[in-house]
């Protein structure tokens, strides 16, 4: 709900002087307004190597992200993995 909306439920029964300042002054002041009417955020792209815009030979580049230890069980025991992934 905006400073408008709650403008205009106020208005209809009361006539508050300097009313949108003191809506919009209490709206920006309130938690669970900003909360509430909060802009989702634009995630940011990283830009990317001068190696990847280029064409190449396959496998000129590579690129290596290791990632684990994640815990499995298999037949009952815990075991560790880790994992590899490969960028080309």
């Amino acid at each position: 709900m905006g400073a408008n909306d709650v403008l205009y439920r106020l208005r209809q029964q009361y006539w508050v002087i300097g009313g949108k300042k003191t809506v919009k002054s209490c709206l920006s002041s309130c938690r669970r307004c900003r909360e509430q009417n909060a802009r989702p955020l634009v995630q940011e792209i990283a830009p990317l190597p001068i190696e990847r815009l280029e064409s190449c030979h396959p496998f000129q580049f590579v690129g290596i992200d290791y990632f684990g230890l994640f815990l499995c069980k298999v037949r009952r025991i815990r075991v560790k993995r880790y994992g590899c992934i490969f960028v080309c």
